[in-house]
Parts: structure tokens; sequence; C-alpha cells
């Protein structure tokens, strides 16, 4: 080839940097579906194994800094780099949130659930999911014998001025032991940590129905799924969703990856779930991860992997779903059991505040070293409940456009909040 005039860096000539590689270098092998009209499920986020594109890239600065070996991995997983992040990076900064300091808790007047309408039961045993985009809480839950109503609660913290608002109410006819009431809508259960929300489809996913509505211990047990669109403010059709995993179905706790993949647990045989991105099924991972209801997982996104904190810790890769036991230091109690998590990207740290306590004390789970510490929150504690309403699941947890985390202590209570970033 001609030599030509260089425009970005020094080469003077087209493929000059190319490298000739095997058709599969990664650690993983990338299997494509028989052909074009077969949408390809699998997570491609893996590293290379050793070979031609293994540290044979060029630095870039600003773009490789940070990569492990001679040279930078080519391609956009380079080893010694964070894992890469899909979606917006973007944040907000509302009036509320503008001048207040880090780590000092502040109370958001006119958001609790019971202002519109709502039971306090809406938040027994129950949790709530964020829509990230527009920091957007959902909370749906009540069942059992504490609560009959299966309305749609939502606050948009990213406003000036959060307010609680009924997105759907209840049905009319709320009979008991029924997975969907009459009119075809889910009926109220114990939600526990079984509420994520789908950005592809715009849903908030309910992925059990434990403990729905009855005044005793119910007589069925249910193992449906269940969407609620924010297109419409009304659950999509009952049966669009296959049903989970077995009759005893609890998603005690579920969470989702980098690329929106959800991941939960059954608590009948003990094993994580998952439901790619935007699909309405999912499917046994074969990965076991111990048994008992007092626990929670979360997913890391720096180190692509889901951690497991309860009486067997663990943490899972998000792409190969290898399992690596380890143990918690400094206030191991706290990672055993009975504590609810969530990753915070600020600090790159799990915190956390434990179930049936009565304390609003944070704390706060190194990512790499898995050593626990109680976190200092100035300001006002917020209200921490002692009985089943302390089971606040996704009500504590981290806003990435807020930088900050959120906490609904129960139905008749605002929402308080702190930054973290």
């Amino acid at each position: 080839q001609v030599a030509t005039t260089p425009l970005f860096g020094t080469s003077t000539r087209r493929h000059e940097h190319d490298r000739v590689t095997v058709s599969n270098p990664w650690t993983a092998t990338v299997t494509l579906a028989s052909n074009y009209l077969t949408q390809f499920t699998a997570q491609p986020l893996m590293g290379l194994a050793a070979g031609t594109p293994k540290n044979n890239g060029v630095p870039i600065p600003g773009i490789t800094d940070g990569y492990s070996g001679a040279n930078p991995d080519m391609g956009a997983v380079i080893a010694g780099r964070s894992a890469v992040t899909y979606g917006s990076q973007s944040t907000v900064t509302p009036t509320w949130l503008a001048s207040l300091p880090l780590l000092t808790w502040t109370e958001l007047p006119n958001t609790s659930m019971t202002q519109v309408g709502s039971g306090l039961g809406i938040t027994a045993y129950s949790g709530a999911c964020l829509k990230t985009s527009g920091s957007q809480l959902l909370v749906f839950g009540g069942g059992h014998g504490d609560y009959d109503g299966n309305e749609v609660n939502s606050v948009i913290l990213s406003a000036n001025s959060p307010v609680s608002v009924q997105l759907r109410g209840q049905s009319a006819n709320r009979p008991p032991n029924v997975s969907h009431y009459p009119d075809g809508r889910p009926s109220s259960r114990h939600s526990f940590g079984s509420l994520q929300f789908s950005a592809v489809n715009n849903r908030m996913i309910s992925l059990d129905c434990l403990f729905p509505n009855n005044g005793a211990l119910p007589t069925t047990w249910f193992n449906t799924i269940d969407g609620f669109s924010l297109d419409t403010n009304d659950w999509v059709t009952a049966g669009t969703y296959a049903n989970g995993p077995t009759a005893f179905n609890s998603a005690n706790s579920s969470c989702q990856d980098a690329l929106g993949n959800i991941f939960f647990w059954s608590e009948q045989g003990s094993v994580l779930w998952r439901i790619p991105n935007g699909a309405t099924s999912g499917a046994n991972t074969g990965v076991a991860i111990g048994s008992g209801n007092n626990f929670d997982m979360k997913y890391d996104s720096v180190r692509n992997r889901i951690v497991v904190f309860g009486p067997n810790p663990s943490f899972i890769d998000a792409t190969t779903l290898a399992r690596t036991t380890f143990s918690f230091t400094g206030n191991t109690g706290v990672g055993t059991g009975s504590t609810y998590w969530s990753y915070c990207a600020d600090r790159d740290s799990f915190l956390g505040m434990r179930y049936l306590t009565g304390s609003s004390a944070v704390f706060e789970c190194n990512a790499s070293t898995f050593n626990i510490t109680s976190l200092s929150v100035a300001g006002t504690a917020p209200f921490a409940p002692n009985d089943g309403h302390s089971s606040y699941f996704g009500r504590f947890g981290y806003a990435p456009e807020l930088k900050g985390f959120y906490f609904l202590p129960q139905g008749d209570r605002n929402i308080s909040f702190f930054r973290t970033g």
C-alpha cells in the first residue's frame, strides 16, 4: 500500500495494526443461533484467552488506562479495566438534592403510600423496584393477612418536589387465595425481593406469587410471573409471562446484570434462575446457591458478578455462571443474613440495612474484600420498623441518576434519602 498522511496517531497504512486470529479467541465459546431469524440471547461480555488479540492492542490515553499485561487487549473488554457499562450514565440534581451534604439523611414530604389511599400493609414483606431512567420508584405488594389491595404506586424521585401517585387502583373484587383477581390483574401478595424493572419493555416484573391475599396460610402456592406496563399503567395480559420454576416459588431476592438479564432465586431447589433481557420466560441456570430465606443477592457492575449475601456467601460470574464461595470479615453477622443490600457505584461497595432490628443503621461491605463495617450517615435517621415492614428488599436501594440511596420504611412513612456521590 502507498503510505498516506496519518489523521489519528501515527499509522500511515490501512490495516497496519490489524491482527489475524482464530474464530473464537474468547475465554468462553460464542455460539450463534442456527439462522439470523433466531434472537441471540447469550451474554457476550467475556475476556480474551491467550492468543493473538490478547495484550496486542495499542495504548490509547483515557480509553485503555489501567490495562494489565504488556499492552491492552484488543476489543471492548480489556483485562485490568472495569467491566463495560451499558445505558445512560447521566446524573440528575433536583432542587431538594442540590444542597444536600454527602451521607446525610433527608426526608421527602408527601411520598408515603397511605396518602394516596393505600393501606399500611402494602409494604408487609414486600418491596419495590426502580426505573433508573427518571428515578421512578414503583411499589406493589401486600398479601397474606396483611392487605388485599393490588394497586401500583409510584414516586418520581428526580422531580423537584417528589410526590406519591397511584398508577393503577385496586381491583373491585378481591377474593382470597388466587393468583389473579376476576378482572385478570395479579392479586396482592408479599412481593419480597421479586420486583425488577425491565427497561427494554418499560415494565415492572413481578417474579412470584407466594402468600397471596388470604387471612391465613394460603391453601395453594402460585408460581405466576406478571408484568406492569408503564406505557399503559396497567398489567399486561395474564399468561404473557411463562410461570416461574415451581409451585413454591419465592423470589426472595433478584437482580439484573449490565445487559438487563434478570436473575432470581427460587426457594424450592435453592437454584438461580435467569430471564434474558426482554424475554417472557426464563430457565434454571443450574447454579445452586444454598437454602434459607433470609439472604439477598445483588449485582456488582464493576466486576460483572452477582454477590450472594447470607449463610452461604458466594459470588457468581454473570457471564460464565462460575460460582466462588468466600467468607465475610468484620461484622460478619450482618453479611450472613437478614440484611438487604444494594451496590453503590460511587463507593464501589454494597450498602445494606438490617431486618427486624428497629434500627436505621447503614452497613457497608467492600466489594473486593467483603469486609463489613458500619457507615455513619448524619441527619435525622428515618423511622425503622421492627416487624414485617422491615423486609426492605427494593425499598432500600441505589438511584444511579441521583447518586444516592432511597429508603421507604413502610407504607405510612415518607421516603428518606442520602447522597453517596
